[in-house]
């Protein structure tokens, strides 16, 4: 079976060899150094500038969610309040972190106004609760006074706890569109965690999806790595191999305008890169669709659900095609880009 399965790709590659040596014939010249630095086995340097930048990313990725999470506890917003927080940004259609951070930068005042002016009116009612009480009290007697009070005064006390529970939703939103307007994926991550999972209870958990979008970023992190490994530590690779990384990068060169130097790279670094790309380009397409980037998560050891895996997907298709291409992958290797697009 494997035996087949590594004919078809084979004959797949024969296939697109063909197709394509006649327009890159000139730059197979080129290639060979390239191969060969490829496959000398000499591992780079380890501990490099590209690698410190990743761990220092790392770490301030995971501060910042830390000193979020510190300060929305310390403003007193427990599980509760939290989804609160998530169902108002999802009335307001708020989808992600990207949609949130324009939400707290163009809109930060709207939301707050409008439970702001949800807590006046749940006063009002309170007021008018008890007022009425009042005065069902100070009339005289008659059938079901008491009766009416008691709805009267629950009528105030409910309200009153909506009162109070807008209000502390409403300085929740002020407070995190004031500081947090800029860390968006680590606010929605936070607020998150603190919410807690979904109860059922709620049209917010039945309609929330279980995307843990830290969890993702982190395990991210963790492949890139992985890779990294990977590409130092193959064995000996075969001309087909060679020649698959060769073709994936002189095809993002000549169709995404793709430059190594651009993301600190030189050729050979580029094409340890190209390699692990199109070991997991199964079909050849010199892009990775959601099925070859699930293998590559399961490849790995990594045990993400399938919405988590389209999560990874829209994280790092920065160009919004549905696909991962190799400059997109450079971009996640060099850990150049850790905001979380818009979807």
């Amino acid at each position: 079976m494997m035996q087949l399965k590594l004919s078809q790709r084979t004959l797949g590659l024969s296939t697109r060899v063909r197709r394509v040596l006649h327009r890159t014939g000139p730059a197979l010249q080129r290639s060979r150094s390239l191969r060969c630095q490829a496959t000398g086995g000499q591992d780079p340097k380890q501990n490099g500038p590209e690698d410190k930048q990743a761990k220092d990313t790392t770490s301030e990725l995971t501060g910042k969610l830390s000193s979020l999470l510190e300060d929305l506890q310390k403003q007193g917003m427990d599980s509760k309040k939290a989804k609160a927080v998530l169902k108002k940004w999802k009335d307001l259609g708020v989808a992600d972190p990207e949609q949130l951070r324009k939400l707290l930068i163009r809109r930060s005042l709207r939301p707050a106004a409008t439970v702001g002016f949800q807590a006046l009116l749940d006063g009002l009612a309170c007021w008018g609760g008890f007022y009425t009480s009042g005065l069902i009290s100070d009339s005289p007697p008659f059938t079901g006074q008491f009766a009416l009070q008691i709805a009267a005064s629950f009528f105030g006390f409910y309200y009153v706890l909506q009162a109070l529970l807008n209000l502390s939703v409403a300085s929740a939103l002020l407070f995190t569109a004031y500081k947090y307007g800029t860390n968006s994926v680590e606010l929605l991550a936070a607020v998150q965690q603190l919410a807690g999972p979904a109860t059922g209870l709620t049209v917010l958990d039945k309609a929330q999806v279980a995307v843990n979008t830290l969890k993702v970023l982190q395990t991210l992190d963790e492949i890139a790595e992985l890779l990294k490994n990977m590409s130092t530590t193959s064995p000996q690779r075969s001309t087909l191999q060679n020649l698959s990384a060769y073709l994936t990068l002189a095809h993002a060169k000549e169709r995404l305008g793709f430059e190594p130097a651009r993301y600190g790279l030189s050729e050979a670094e580029a094409g340890e890169i190209a390699y692990v790309f199109s070991t997991y380009d199964v079909n050849d397409d010199y892009r990775l669709e959601l099925s070859e980037v699930k293998r590559l998560c399961q490849d790995l050891g990594k045990d993400l659900s399938d919405e988590e895996v389209k999560e990874a997907l829209r994280i790092l298709d920065t160009s919004k095609n549905g696909f991962v291409e190799l400059d997109e992958f450079c971009a996640w290797w060099t850990q150049n880009k850790k905001q979380v697009p818009a979807a």
